[in-house]
């Protein structure tokens, strides 16, 4: 799902920035 794939790279994001 492309929705998934999104919350998953949001996901992604907001680890690395921490």
């Amino acid at each position: 799902m492309i929705l998934q794939k999104q919350m998953m790279k949001m996901k992604t994001l907001k680890m690395m920035r921490q």
